[in-house]
């Protein structure tokens, strides 16, 4: 562990090995061996994002207490296709610099709620963090996810 500045709490620093799919990241997250599975067609696509144990909520526990959270703030649309975020906000007054993340996913797979729990934890740092649940493809092809992106902080 060390220390980025010294008003900060440490900060866990991982290791992680490049490999030629996101096996090692998806592991890091998982807190457990994950194999990333090759997906080349839309059907394993949806397929793999259907099966019950891809749902990463189970790990939003412990969360931050000093956080407040927003579920499902629509933010707008775009060419008729709602566009929502979950918003955390940290304790105390006063203006906070914002943060946009996207959750991991290569654009066709995830959800803000599975990543719930590290946006929390970036909020709990004296960030507002709009934790972007942005259209997937195959169902919305690029450039739809782009165009959510650039337009959320807009619309914030």
């Amino acid at each position: 562990e060390s220390l980025d500045r010294a008003d900060r709490r440490p900060v866990r620093r991982a290791v992680m090995n490049p490999t030629e799919d996101n096996s090692s990241w998806l592991s890091l997250v998982a807190d457990q061996e994950v194999e990333a599975p090759p997906l080349t067609t839309v059907e394993e696509i949806i397929a793999f994002r259907a099966d019950p144990s891809r749902d990463l909520r189970r790990h939003n526990v412990d969360l931050p207490e000093s956080v407040e959270i927003e579920e499902a703030v629509l933010l707008g649309e775009i060419e008729g296709l709602e566009v929502s975020a979950e918003i955390y906000t940290p304790a105390g007054s006063g203006s906070f610099p914002m943060l946009l993340y996207m959750h991991g996913g290569g654009w066709c797979l995830g959800k803000a709620e599975y990543v719930r729990k590290l946006g929390m934890s970036i909020a709990e740092l004296g960030h507002v963090v709009v934790n972007l649940d942005y259209a997937l493809a195959p169902e919305h092809p690029f450039p739809a996810a782009a165009q959510d992106a650039h337009r959320a902080p807009v619309n914030t």
